[in-house]
């Protein structure tokens, strides 16, 4: 990237902040700041809650503040879309080799696919004998699901000529498919892998204002019985501080597959 290109992307990133800003504070100006609580305020109650905040300590949501909430949320993120990713990625890569089984897998895939990720909630409630287990098997099924169908366009999308010189050197079935495909698909799964991130926070946001007695989402439904605004602003800021984390942990581990682009 040229300097001056850096410099655009900076200067447009100052601008983007700049118009959230001035936004947020004339929305404050026209809703009243009761209803909608100013920038100030809301990160002064950002940095009051962080590590204690009485609400959250009355409600049984422990002496910490906001801080082992938001880590809750982000370890169940983290760990629900990397691994219902390796997931889906591996079931998809098997189910190429084989047409019947492929076509079969498709099928599955497009049918659940449809069905949105929340509606699976009562029945992880139903199903799980933990309840911090829900939110996992939430985000780990829709992370498979979306990683299997980018896995499946990317295969489809390879040359031949991959398959087909593997094959002449001997490679079989299951070689094909961790050496040579997941090799060439391995770089344009890094775009969707970022999106589920951000996905999988809000999921993880749901299940735990629904159903899970800790992180972010639980935290806001006690603010929300006590129709503290300001403390609900606060659990948005800790959950888009969760998806910044985990998108970055998700570049960082796949920078070494850049080199394939």
């Amino acid at each position: 990237m040229s300097r001056s290109a850096h410099f655009r992307g900076i200067s447009a990133g100052l601008t983007l902040v700049v118009c959230a800003v001035g936004t947020w504070q004339l929305a404050t100006v026209a809703l009243g700041a009761d209803r909608l609580p100013g920038l100030p305020a809301t990160l002064g109650a950002f940095v009051q809650s962080a590590f204690s905040e009485p609400i959250i300590e009355a409600q049984g949501g422990g002496p910490g503040g906001y801080w082992p909430h938001a880590m809750v949320t982000l370890r169940n993120t983290l760990v629900g879309v990397l691994g219902g990713a390796a997931l889906g990625v591996l079931a998809s890569l098997l189910a190429v080799q084989w047409r019947p089984v492929l076509a079969v897998y498709d099928s599955i895939v497009e049918i659940v696919r449809v069905l949105p990720p929340l509606i699976l909630i009562p029945f992880a409630i139903l199903l799980s004998d933990s309840a911090d287990r829900i939110e996992l098997a939430v985000v780990a099924l829709y992370s498979a699901l979306s990683m299997s169908l980018y896995t499946i366009g990317a295969c489809a999308a390879l040359p031949p000529e991959y398959s087909q010189m593997a094959a002449l050197l001997g490679a079989g079935r299951l070689r094909n498919a961790f050496s040579v495909q997941m090799r060439a698909i391995l770089p344009s799964l890094i775009g969707p892998l970022r999106v589920n991130a951000a996905l999988g926070t809000g999921i993880c946001v749901v299940c735990e204002f629904l159903a899970v007695p800790k992180g972010i989402g639980r935290v806001m439904k006690f603010a929300l019985s006590f129709y503290r605004v300001d403390l609900i602003l606060v659990g948005v800021l800790w959950a888009i501080l969760c998806v910044l984390v985990v998108e970055g942990l998700v570049s960082l581990f796949c920078r070494p597959f850049r080199r394939w682009l």
